[in-house]
């Protein structure tokens, strides 16, 4: 039987906030059939065993490894009857008929042109908007802008400020990429297309280099502000860590090896070399990454996993070879 949506979380070590992830999808959804795919990334806390105990109807795939965001998901789709796939963080809730709305925007956007991702306005709990949606990808502005002097003259610096943003995520419109807090596609873009996420990326930037390949295929991206849904940014992973930082700064030059490929990859090496000098020159006594800036340990672990990289050259794959940060790195 194909259902119309199938919702796929991700569970690593969150089994309070998926189980309340998922009584808000059965409390609010209605209109439609669909299934709920949890993806349990070998959290070793009894969350397969929560989650089962208070959802029995929930299909619950337990993976025998902590593989990040982009196998999860992959997993998620394969195994999933539904004609459209939801995929939501497990520190989501709703409180309205969020996935009725969205499918009915989704169809009738695919009325008329080649849909790919499609996301809703999101907010935290505090009723803040949260950014989600972008108009342009990572590209080499955004490490011209980490140089010390560029800091200094306020120069490459994004024209684009919070109020503008703000005012973007207040009506639709076709943004470059999306976030996936909550994502709704067609089955097909994978299961048809072959453009499934790409397992080399553990996580961070695995969706906006799914995004930017199927804009490549000609897929259009649609933001709407006809539903609304909650969520606490940053409670499924993490808090703010050295870890975090590292993953977010290796999946950041891996994305632009995907999207650059090794030629634009070499050109940004350049940039990092020059931005690295400046660095040094400034600041030659540091002795404690916590008290440099942001751009500053950006550097020092692009330092060390620039060259490693250059091994993550080839597209989507069936490989389990994701590029994970190492907290043990050795930085200074």
């Amino acid at each position: 039987m194909i259902l119309d949506v199938s919702v796929v979380i991700v569970n690593y070590k969150t089994p309070d906030l998926t189980c309340a992830c998922i009584k808000s999808i059965k409390d609010y959804t209605e209109g439609l059939t669909y299934e709920i795919i949890v993806i349990d990334n070998n959290s070793n806390d009894g969350s397969v065993d929560i989650i089962q105990n208070k959802f029995s109807d929930v299909y619950v795939i337990s993976h025998n490894d902590n593989a990040g965001t982009s196998i999860a998901y992959n997993i998620g789709i394969n195994a999933a009857k539904g004609k459209y796939i939801l995929i939501q963080n497990s520190d989501t809730e709703y409180f309205e008929n969020s996935i009725w709305i969205a499918l009915d925007e989704y169809k009738r956007f695919e009325r008329n042109e080649k849909v790919g991702l499609l996301a809703c306005q999101i907010k935290g709990f505090d009723g803040v908007i949260q950014y989600n949606s972008n108009l342009s990808f990572l590209g080499f502005k955004h490490y011209l802008r980490s140089n010390p002097i560029a800091i200094k003259l306020n120069i490459f610096q994004s024209s684009l400020t919070n109020e503008d943003r703000l005012v973007q995520h207040q009506k639709e419109h076709n943004p470059a990429w999306l976030g996936i807090p909550f994502g709704l596609f067609n089955k097909e873009i994978c299961s048809k297309h072959n453009l499934y996420f790409d397992q080399d990326i553990f996580m961070y930037y695995d969706d906006e280099e799914w995004c930017y390949r199927l804009k490549q295929n000609g897929f259009t991206h649609k933001f709407i502000t006809k539903t609304t849904i909650l969520h606490v940014n940053g409670a499924s992973s993490e808090d703010f860590s050295e870890w975090r930082f590292g993953q977010i700064t290796v999946s950041r030059l891996l994305h632009i090896l995907k999207t650059k490929g090794k030629s634009g990859y070499i050109i940004l090496g350049f940039i990092l070399i020059f931005n690295y000098l400046f660095f040094k020159l400034l600041n030659n006594k540091v002795k404690d990454i916590k008290t440099i800036s942001s751009e500053a340990l950006e550097l020092l672990i692009v330092k060390k996993y620039y060259f490693k990289i250059l091994s993550f050259s080839t597209r989507t794959s069936d490989r389990h070879n994701y590029l994970k940060y190492d907290v043990n790195t050795k930085l200074i």
